[in-house]
């Protein structure tokens, strides 16, 4: 067991570098998109890693700093009229490639529940059945890459079960949370996510799931 905790910051770290891979080849005709990545990633580490994220009982949370600016160009990919210029150019079939590291990512909570450093509610074992979506995306991939999905219907689903997934587990990472908003686990807060490398987890890897839900979602119900 002690091998498998060892080796969890690593493996977190081929999360992170997975989901720049994507970014790279899904935003490939934004050509300044993967610089910008790299640099939110490198400046999100850097804060990391000076236990910024770690004070955790001020307010305005500290956390904001890492989610805001990811909500912020969310929403400007789909509200305003440059950023829809954006996201018309990402391509919805590459970014879905980003769903199978919520596999690594659910072993990684795991690992962190083992330590003390989350709640058993974040992960497989407690009420998050993110890994299911991670599975089933490679059998997503798979059937849309050979064109064995004829009615958009199933992916649209599929996309909407991928949401309801991922708001549970964030909802419940939040409220979690060691903050003044805490409302869950208080016998074992959510403490693992503002730790160095895994503040990456809401700051890199959720927002691009996210995204890759949203635009897929787009995209099918242009296609309907």
């Amino acid at each position: 067991m002690e091998n498998f905790i060892n080796f969890t910051t690593p493996l977190f770290f081929v999360c992170i570098a997975y989901s720049l891979f994507i970014v790279y080849i899904s935003f490939s005709k934004i050509k300044w998109a993967l610089p910008i990545f790299l640099i939110w990633t490198i400046i999100q580490l850097l804060i990391t890693a000076t236990g910024f994220y770690e004070v955790t009982m001020v307010l305005p949370p500290r956390f904001l700093l890492l989610i805001g600016p990811n909500a912020l160009a969310i929403l400007f990919l789909f509200f305003h009229k440059k950023g829809i210029e954006i996201r018309n150019k990402i391509d919805a079939n590459k970014l879905q490639w980003i769903h199978p590291v919520r596999i690594l990512v659910e072993f990684c909570l795991w690992v962190l529940y083992l330590q003390n450093l989350v709640p058993k509610l974040m992960t497989f074992e407690g009420t998050n059945l993110d890994i299911l979506i991670g599975f089933s995306s490679l059998v997503v991939i798979y059937l849309v890459a050979k064109n064995k999905i004829k009615s958009t219907k199933p992916l649209i689903i599929w996309n909407y079960i991928g949401l309801i997934f991922l708001a549970n587990i964030v909802i419940t990472a939040v409220l979690a949370a060691p903050t003044p908003f805490q409302q869950l686990s208080f016998e074992q807060a959510n403490i693992g996510v503002f730790k160095y490398p895994f503040t990456l987890l809401p700051g890199l890897i959720v927002p691009l799931v996210l995204l890759s839900h949203l635009v897929s979602l787009k995209k099918l119900n242009q296609n309907e």
